[in-house]
């Protein structure tokens, strides 16, 4: 809730995790994390960059941000939720079901965005009934694919 109120937190975060892609070496689990791409600026972004004080243009390349949107039935999602926390079904259902309508008004409010837009991100993975090492290994050969590694060639 305080959150709502206090948007500079949110560009704070959000230059931090800029800078660390700068850097690169990093995965970064961010739901604007697709949105740093140079070439993102053709995209209706509402002046998300210049908010959080960024230019993406000055550090980050086309070609070496890879980002990947995992997506999951909300039943799905709660039941995973529940049993990892111990929590019934019912309980993450409402907690996340707030979140998710909190996290929606806030950022609509601060960005004009929706952060579970899935064509911000190359790669969309429905890992509904999928499991995380299906997800692991999809994503790694996206990720290949993507920097043009061939591991099938030998090598001398």
């Amino acid at each position: 809730k305080y959150r709502e109120t206090h948007p500079e937190i949110d560009f704070q975060l959000d230059r931090l995790q800029f800078e660390a892609l700068t850097r690169g070496g990093i995965v970064l689990e961010s739901r604007f994390g697709a949105l740093y791409h140079p070439y993102r600026q053709s995209l209706p972004l509402n002046g998300f960059h210049e908010k959080i004080g960024i230019d993406v243009s000055r550090s980050l390349k086309p070609g070496k941000v890879f980002s990947v949107f995992l997506h999951c039935d909300d039943d799905e999602r709660y039941r995973r939720i529940a049993k990892r926390r111990e929590k019934s079904v019912e309980s993450v259902t409402a907690e996340e079901e707030e979140r998710h309508n909190s996290d929606l008004v806030l950022y609509s409010k601060i960005y004009g965005l929706n952060p579970f837009e899935q064509f911000y991100s190359e790669y969309v993975i429905d890992a509904t009934d999928r499991t995380a090492a299906q997800n692991a290994q999809t994503i790694f050969e996206k990720y290949l694919h993507f920097t043009g590694v061939d591991l099938t060639q030998k090598t001398a």
